[in-house]
């Protein structure tokens, strides 16, 4: 399981993740533990970036990308809960 402690801060428009940010971002990541893929290509320039001591996540309106022991995983999302999702990340 993730560290996602509150400690975690916005790489981007914002300096810091909100309150209501951190908990979208919690409740989509527990409920999204399977169906990632490792990804091998470039990284788009999209989203924002969510950074942590144990590990970063990249959240765009229709794939989230996170960054964990040195290897990197996609998943695809519905690009309505991704945008909702930002908005409360840089809200």
């Amino acid at each position: 399981m993730l560290d996602w402690s509150n400690d975690a801060y916005v790489v981007g428009p914002s300096a810091e993740l909100s309150r209501a940010g951190h908990a979208a971002v919690q409740d989509w990541l527990s409920n999204n533990k399977t169906g990632w893929k490792e990804y091998f290509v470039t990284v788009p320039a999209a989203g924002v970036l969510i950074m942590s001591e144990t590990f970063s996540l990249q959240v765009a309106p229709d794939f989230v990308l996170l960054y964990v022991n040195d290897k990197m995983y996609s998943k695809g999302i519905d690009e309505s809960v991704g945008r909702a999702m930002l908005e409360k990340i840089v809200a």
